[in-house]
């Protein structure tokens, strides 16, 4: 079965929306990114045959986040990594592919209280927020994040590499690429431009899952970043299992280097 994109001439079905879900060759089913069902697929959606009722409530009631002093996270942050050893983010990193090095430049720590990892998300110089990985790999974000962008505190080189999530930006890391993360596939384009600036990176290469919703947030990123950039897709599931599979830094620079430039005049 093949799949398609939805537009704004032809939304999903279920969720009224113009991107990211996908509906089926024949009509059948659908995909849909924002309701949920009784399946999940491997690109984080919902399976929704169209021959059923669909749900009665289509989006879920917004709840507004409530708002957290300044240095909330920072101070709760701080207090993890104080007591975090070393050897169990050693350890860590062995399950995830990466190296050490990599998840503690990234600030990673282990937050005893919810039994996960932890990653701050930046917002220029402050702390406005905290991504949480449970061992199992479920993510959530402790109460009152706000969406930042997961960022080491000296990066070096020319060239950027964007990811998808803090263990994807370790693995960049780990082959040592200097390198930046975001919560989820869209989002945090005007932070990721401005860290582009503040840093003079001349060029930006996305590394975008193969999926729909993972190559049209590459396409939006490197239209509003409006500087010269590769997308480029992994060859697995993530870089992370890319680098997994032993993908070194010259194989991945060699991908990199064979993909088409964007933002060229």
């Amino acid at each position: 079965m093949s799949w398609s994109t939805v537009t704004t001439k032809a939304p999903c079905p279920v969720c009224q929306k113009p991107d990211w879900c996908g509906v089926s060759s024949d009509g059948r089913a659908c995909i849909c990114m924002r309701i949920e069902s009784h399946r999940r697929t491997r690109n984080g959606g919902w399976l929704h045959w169209l021959h059923e009722p669909l749900p009665e409530c289509r989006l879920p009631p917004k709840v507004e986040k409530p708002s957290m002093p300044p240095g909330y996270f920072l101070r709760m942050w701080a207090e993890w990594i104080e007591r975090t050893r070393v050897e169990c983010i050693e350890a860590h990193a062995v399950e995830l592919g990466v190296s050490a090095s990599a998840l503690m430049s990234l600030g990673c720590a282990w937050a005893g209280q919810h039994r996960a990892w932890a990653f701050p998300m930046w917002s220029g110089e402050e702390v406005c927020g905290i991504r949480l990985r449970a061992p199992s790999g479920r993510k959530w974000a402790v109460l009152g994040s706000r969406s930042g962008v997961f960022t080491v505190p000296e990066p070096e080189g020319d060239t950027l590499i964007v990811c998808e999530g803090p263990t994807d930006t370790a693995a960049a890391l780990t082959l040592g690429f200097s390198a930046i993360g975001r919560p989820s596939c869209r989002g945090q384009e005007e932070m990721i431009r401005s860290y582009i600036r503040s840093h003079r990176f001349r060029t930006v290469v996305i590394i975008a899952d193969r999926d729909g919703p993972g190559q049209d947030g590459a396409i939006k990123l490197a239209e509003e970043i409006k500087m010269p950039c590769r997308i480029v897709k992994p060859l697995g599931k993530d870089i992370r299992a890319w680098v997994s599979s032993g993908a070194t830094a010259a194989h991945v620079q060699c991908v990199i280097e064979n993909a088409a430039w964007r933002g060229l005049k």
